[in-house]
């Protein structure tokens, strides 16, 4: 006889207690106000994504509104005023220093993603939201402040802060997935909200626009943002706050019904053959392959997948953040400044085609998985760069523009879909924190990748977009891999 047989496994026999009609429904009023509460959430954080979340990476736009506001300008030397209003006095310098400031605030909020994640797993969304509001408005803040004194520097803090917010807002995302039931009802809020995130280059767009259109200057502007900000991030702390409190009362109450159904002191010593090869057949350890969401913190950081994941996932969010960041002046090498930045302004309201991915990216899923979201990530990946490496045509570039959209949804809607399919619930903050960090420790290259074409290849971007189009060939392998392995890991 072995340990297992002797493994006797108690079975209490359960007595149902009718609950009285007024319980019933003070829980299911309850439960109908978290409902309502949950759903009302889904409005001002809809708009939070793309307004302030995704506006960051789409830094075309604002770039010109700091290259008219003189940033930096002073590097260009006596020849241009602080207030430009020529873009063709814009020098090399100064575009390159804006770049700058853009890439390591884009590095800086990736590589400190694991605090958001550590906020999330020990304090919770309300915190998440607390900290996102705080950093958000002081960044803007700042910003005015650089204008208004003509204080370049305080660019650097400034955005750094408001890199802040999409930082926050990716893992925000995940803690508002979660109060809803249902995988596939956490899947598309998760793909709903990632592609308004990836929608949000029509908001710096929009502040150029009414800068020119108004002649309204560059901290004017920002104070009208700024003013929007406050009243949406306090209308979300708001909701949080209800929300949490709803949740914490059902369960207060649910524990209280609980605790009125009798229970018996009797322990049965003896169970039938079957039932008792039943448990012994769950009790025994098994050979079988374990779950990576079974494995502590540290084993599942480790694993095998996610490290390949991690790579995956820094080629594509690395390529993102690259053209994002260098769009403006990518666009200027093919002519766009002659037409008035036509081309730079469409390129970024076509980042609410990204919307369209939503659909596409359903029906990936339930025809072949989340192997076919990752692999689609993929081709579209490999689209959009041969698009931009064949032609300098910039109406051609206008399908590349589309293709982008998608292609962004991809990135982030299939990847933070996926990666709560094989790590634990309860570590979920701080496994997509190590991620985007990982990513940005790696994204320090974009630093010089992106200065080398503006200060030796005369802007060609070329060389930097076939890099990056090349790399995406291992992620077809890696993400081969993990589709292998998804069954394994949904035993």
């Amino acid at each position: 006889m072995t340990d297992y047989d002797e493994i006797v496994t108690p079975v209490q026999p359960v007595v149902e207690v009718e609950r009285t009609t007024e319980t019933l429904t003070d829980i299911d009023i309850e439960e109908s106000r978290f409902r309502y509460l949950r759903q009302a959430l889904v409005g001002p954080t809809a708009l939070l994504m793309p307004l302030y979340a995704g506006a960051f990476f789409t830094f075309g736009p604002m770039q010109l509104l700091l290259e008219q506001d003189g940033a930096f300008s002073s590097r260009c030397g006596s020849t241009v005023n602080n207030n430009q209003e020529d873009q063709e006095t814009v020098c090399n310098e100064q575009s390159s220093s804006l770049l700058t400031v853009h890439f390591v605030a884009t590095v800086l909020l990736n590589i400190l993603t694991p605090v958001a994640g550590y906020i999330s797993d020990h304090f919770g969304p309300f915190a998440l939201t607390l900290a996102l509001t705080l950093c958000g408005c002081t960044g803007i803040i700042l910003i005015i402040l650089a204008s208004a004194a003509r204080l370049d520097f305080l660019l650097y803090p400034g955005f750094i802060l408001i890199g802040f917010i999409p930082m926050f807002g990716t893992v925000l995302i995940q803690e508002t997935a979660k109060i809803f039931d249902g995988e596939s009802s956490r899947r598309r809020i998760i793909s709903l909200l990632n592609a308004l995130f990836d929608g949000g280059g029509f908001v710096y767009t929009s502040l150029w626009a009414i800068s020119k259109a108004t002649g309204a200057s560059f901290d004017v502007v920002m104070t009208g943002y700024l003013a929007l900000a406050v009243v949406l991030f306090a209308s979300i702390l708001f909701l949080w706050k209800a929300i949490l409190a709803r949740q914490k009362l059902l369960v207060k109450m649910r524990s209280t019904v609980e605790t009125s159904l009798e229970t018996t002191t009797h322990v049965v010593s003896q169970v039938e053959e079957g039932t008792s090869t039943d448990k012994k057949e769950v009790n025994k350890p098994s050979s079988s392959y374990i779950p990576i969401s079974h494995l502590t913190l540290r084993e599942q950081l480790l694993s095998k997948q996610f490290l390949l994941f991690s790579i995956f996932f820094t080629i594509h969010n690395n390529r993102n953040q690259f053209t994002l960041t260098t769009a403006r002046n990518h666009l200027a090498f093919l002519g766009d400044d002659d037409t008035g930045n036509r081309y730079l302004t469409i390129f970024m309201l076509l980042t609410a085609v990204s919307v369209v991915g939503l659909p596409i990216m359903e029906l990936l899923v339930k025809l072949g998985g989340y192997h076919a979201a990752l692999q689609g990530t993929n081709v579209l990946g490999i689209i959009y760069g041969l698009i931009v490496l064949t032609s300098k045509n910039l109406d051609v570039q206008v399908a590349g523009f589309c293709v982008f959209a998608i292609y962004r949804f991809f990135i982030y809607a299939a990847c933070f879909s996926f990666l709560p399919t094989f790590v634990g619930k309860s570590v979920i903050g701080k496994m997509i924190g190590v991620l985007i960090a990982i990513a940005g420790v790696v994204s320090f290259v974009n630093i010089p990748l992106g200065r080398w074409p503006i200060q030796s290849l005369d802007g060609n971007f070329f060389w930097p977009n076939f890099i990056y189009t090349v790399m995406i060939v291992p992620c077809i392998f890696i993400a081969r891999f993990l589709g292998k392995n998804i069954p394994a890991e949904s035993s």
